[in-house]
């Protein structure tokens, strides 16, 4: 959004909004647009810091990990593939170290031709951001309840965590995409694309799997027994490569 002002008035359109921000921060809390916003940052604030929010209640808070994601969380802190360069899980635990990164993701064809064929240059495309050394990079999201929040990567190429993990391992070796059986399409944004811990990791099959089932342990609780997302976006990808043949 374009200002504080601006923000004050989408607020001030809902009167539950208005309403609970007054009897909060006082009657007189929208007469001073500093004062307001300032409230707002500090309501939501107040929220993110709740069990609501963030119960951290998933298999990985509570040690109830099956031994595939024992063994996948042995891998994920291994200095082999080094996950928590980027998605520290200690400390905080919210698995990201807010960077911003080019991993080199495939180009998503379908959302090109929704977009006219225009490239995203991520941080870049930030009208305050003027150095070319930024285009293409994203920043680096939590893998808390990764499992259920398909499909991946900012342009959404990927259906499931299984891919995601194999691009991870074999974007540099002439890997197989397996939703597509095609290697890995180019990168839609080719400089500054990050080579460490990314493209060329040795991990076998089965070493896959294991962080696919430590990256499923991240799933809160409320979560769980929910639809998994990931699933449906397999089949979805499944039944769209059917119809292109």
């Amino acid at each position: 959004m374009p200002s504080e002002a601006s923000v004050i008035m989408r607020v001030l359109q809902n009167q539950s909004y208005v309403t609970a921000m007054q009897s909060f921060y006082g009657a007189t809390i929208f007469q001073n647009t500093a004062n307001a916003y300032t409230a707002i940052a500090d309501a939501i604030a107040t929220f993110e810091r709740t069990a609501v929010f963030a119960p951290f209640d998933a298999d990985v808070d509570t040690n109830n990990l099956s031994a595939s994601a024992l063994r996948g969380q042995t891998l994920f802190r291994s200095n082999r593939i080094n996950c928590v360069r980027c998605h520290d899980d200690r400390g905080d635990n919210v698995f990201t170290d807010f960077s911003y990164r080019n991993l080199g993701v495939p180009i998503n064809l379908e959302v090109r031709e929704i977009n006219n064929h225009a490239i995203d240059l991520g941080l870049r495309e930030n009208p305050a951001v003027n150095n070319r050394r930024e285009e293409g990079k994203f920043k680096v999201p939590t893998l808390r309840n990764i499992a259920v929040t398909a499909p991946y990567m900012h342009n959404g190429v990927f259906a499931t965590l299984k891919t995601v993990v194999h691009f991870y391992n074999t974007r540099d070796t002439g890997g197989i995409n397996p939703e597509t059986g095609q290697v890995w399409r180019g990168a839609e944004v080719t400089r500054n694309i990050e080579r460490n811990d990314v493209g060329n990791l040795g991990l076998s099959n089965a070493e896959e799997d294991d962080i696919v089932a430590f990256l499923e342990s991240l799933t809160d609780a409320q979560y769980k027994n929910k639809t998994n997302n990931a699933e449906i976006a397999g089949v979805l990808s499944g039944i769209y490569m059917l119809l292109l043949e």
